[in-house]
């Protein structure tokens, strides 16, 4: 069976719109040790999404007791923000807003279900504002004004990120690591078959192969025109040294008697 965790997080004077849940990665706490991650967070955004009514937010947990159990808000969606953790679109009742501005009310505890076998969560429950943490030391919840200006601030960076690694705006970030990682590896040189062939390599032949059957050519290739050149020079003073003798003879005395 999975775990039943209650998490708090402090809240400002102000009613957000939007307030952090799930804090990402890796916590202990007294209650008990639990993750959330990728796979984490796309498990909780689908059972959210399945589900048809709102999800609601009230007064200390009193949704779980059975008890009577007044709405202090409605949650309207998730939003998985990688780093920042799993974040909910709140519409706040009038009570809850005049006790959060008057810190009537300081705390939201999300309730969620963590998996025993990997201490995954897998489910948000609710949420409630509450006095009385159960977690002490959480860090204060972000206000939406100044996360939305980190989070814009953030994305300008990513997108200009991809513009420079040839990738389009959206891409992931897992498709940047990639394309940062292959910048860092030196490219390998290898000739196709036909090549291959031609200097009379194997297939996967490396670069230093290749390289070095093309420079000991480029080499016997140079040889050769030397030897050529030298053959040439020495077929031309043959020539002129026939053509002398010749001349030589012509014009030598000759008896007529």
């Amino acid at each position: 069976m999975d775990g039943f965790f209650l998490v708090c997080k402090e809240i400002g004077g102000e009613a957000p719109a939007e307030i952090q849940v799930i804090p990402h990665g890796f916590h202990k706490t007294p209650k008990g040790d639990f993750i959330c991650d990728k796979e984490s967070a796309a498990l909780v955004l689908r059972e959210f999404e399945s589900q048809v009514n709102d999800m609601v937010a009230d007064y200390e947990h009193q949704t779980l007791s059975g008890a009577e159990a007044p709405a202090a808000g409605w949650i309207k969606g998730l939003v998985d923000k990688g780093a920042d953790g799993i974040w909910a679109k709140i519409e706040w009742t009038e009570r809850a807003v005049t006790y959060i501005k008057n810190k009537e009310y300081r705390y939201v505890s999300p309730v969620f279900l963590v998996r025993k076998t990997d201490k995954r969560v897998v489910k948000l429950i609710n949420v409630a504002l509450t006095n009385q943490p159960n977690i002490d030391g959480m860090v204060p919840i972000v206000n939406k004004g100044s996360f939305e200006a980190l989070s814009n601030k953030k994305e300008v960076t990513m997108k200009r990120l991809f513009t420079l690694l040839g990738l389009a705006e959206d891409a992931s970030e897992d498709t940047a690591i990639a394309a940062v990682n292959k910048l860092k590896t030196p490219p390998q040189v290898v000739a196709n078959k036909a090549v291959l062939d031609a200097l009379g390599l194997k297939d996967g032949a490396g670069e230093s192969e290749v390289v070095g059957t093309v420079m000991a050519m480029k080499q016997g290739h140079t040889q050769a025109q030397e030897l050529t050149a030298k053959i040439t020079a020495l077929e031309e003073r043959n020539k002129k040294r026939d053509a002398e003798e010749l001349v030589a003879l012509a014009c030598s005395p000759q008896a007529w008697g």
